[in-house]
């Protein structure tokens, strides 16, 4: 094979029950890929200043640079042809304006920001896991992480919130969760939303739901 060649692939996997996985699972880069060649080596001044890479670094440390990352990852998804809703703050954003953990933050600069260019933001107040519809305030609950959630415990807090007639969330990062564990875990809702005993939808919707 010859230099300066970049080989794209794609991994697929058939399962004993005769069902077939494909990885990455990624729909923005649906490709590995490995270069043949010589490489020079590229040393990187201030990561923080890539404002819209793949991962994020620690909290923005000026307003500028929350705004470009803000808006440089909304700039990207829209060259990958997706049209995002709904901000979600970065856990390692953990400290400071960026933080969005109480109400007086949502009155500033920055989450005017994020107010400009999304429907919605998913942060970290309030703390609470179930809250009425229609939502006070147009404020939505605190997820639930679904990676320490056994079938069974979702079921039971599913239940629960139908029983009060509330909304929870659930949620997950895609390097946490294998598609055989994340399955048996949405397959849970899925039985209870095709029970019709409830209605699954995203967060910018729900946050207009009136019943």
């Amino acid at each position: 094979m010859a230099d300066g060649i970049v080989v794209r692939y794609r991994v697929s996997v058939n399962l004993s029950d005769g069902s077939t996985i494909s990885f990455p699972d990624n729909k923005a880069d649906p490709f590995y890929e490995f270069y043949v060649g010589p490489v020079t080596t590229l040393w990187c001044a201030d990561f923080e200043q890539g404002a819209s890479d793949w991962t994020h670094g620690a909290t923005p440390s000026s307003f500028g640079d929350f705004y470009l990352e803000t808006l440089g990852s909304l700039r990207d998804l829209r060259a990958w042809g997706y049209n995002p809703h709904v901000f979600i703050q970065p856990g390692s954003w953990n400290i400071g304006p960026c933080t969005f953990d109480n109400p007086a933050k949502l009155q500033t600069q920055y989450a005017g920001l994020v107010r400009r260019v999304y429907v919605a933001m998913e942060a970290y107040y309030p703390k609470t896991r179930t809250v009425a519809i229609p939502s006070p305030g147009r404020v939505g609950p605190a997820a639930y992480p679904i990676v320490g959630l056994a079938p069974a415990t979702i079921d039971s807090i599913v239940r629960a919130a139908i029983s009060s007639r509330g909304w929870v969330e659930f949620m997950w990062h895609s390097r946490e969760m294998s598609p055989s564990s994340l399955t048996p875990r949405l397959a849970v809702i899925a039985a209870l939303r095709d029970s019709g005993l409830v209605t699954v939808m995203p967060f910018y919707r729900a946050l207009h739901a009136t019943h």
